[in-house]
C-alpha cells in the first residue's frame, strides 16, 4: 500500500481583495447553479467547503452578479 499526500492548498477567502472576493462568490453560485457539488466547488476553487456553503446560503439572498448572459 503507497502513501498518498492527500494535502491541498485552500485560500483563505478573507485575505483576498474585495474584487477577488465578489468573483469567488461568483464563481460559487455559477458552479452550484450548474448542479456541481458543495464539496466539489470547494475542491475547484481551493476553499473550505464551510466557506462554499456560506455564500451559497448568501447568495440566495444577495445577487453576486452570478446571473447568465
Amino acid at each position: 500500500m503507497s502513501y498518498e499526500d492527500k494535502t491541498t492548498t485552500t485560500l483563505d477567502g478573507r485575505k483576498a481583495t474585495p474584487e477577488a472576493q465578489l468573483e469567488l462568490r461568483r464563481r460559487c453560485i455559477v458552479y452550484f447553479r450548474d448542479g456541481v457539488k458543495r464539496a466539489e466547488i470547494a475542491r475547484r476553487l481551493g476553499l473550505s467547503r464551510q466557506w462554499v456553503t456560506k455564500i451559497i446560503n448568501l447568495g440566495s439572498r444577495v445577487d453576486f452578479g452570478a446571473t447568465r448572459i
